[in-house]
């Protein structure tokens, strides 16, 4: 597989990769950040939906990540107001 590309991703390819993946729709489109309409309209070539590059750089992104396994946790965000809590030593 080619990492670098300058081609939007076909309807096959798009199928391809989330069956490789072994995602769902609702997966795919989530790690994606798209919509579960617009993915399964992009997967059955749906009119109006135009599947950009960025989709196609992002699917092979995400492949090669787990395929070298690159296992950078996301980091926890902390909610506004939260402090960090150091423990106090017992004496």
């Amino acid at each position: 597989m080619t990492y670098i590309t300058t081609d939007a991703i076909t309807l096959d390819e798009l199928r391809a990769w989330r069956k490789r993946m072994k995602l769902s729709q609702a997966q795919a489109a989530e790690v994606l950040g798209r919509s579960v309409h617009w993915y399964r309209s992009a997967e059955q070539g749906g009119r109006g939906v135009r599947i950009e590059r960025v989709v196609k750089l992002a699917c092979e992104h995400l492949e090669y990540c787990l395929k070298y396994q690159h296992p950078e946790p996301p980091r926890k965000r902390r909610t506004a107001g939260a402090q960090a809590t150091t423990p106090v030593p017992a004496n």
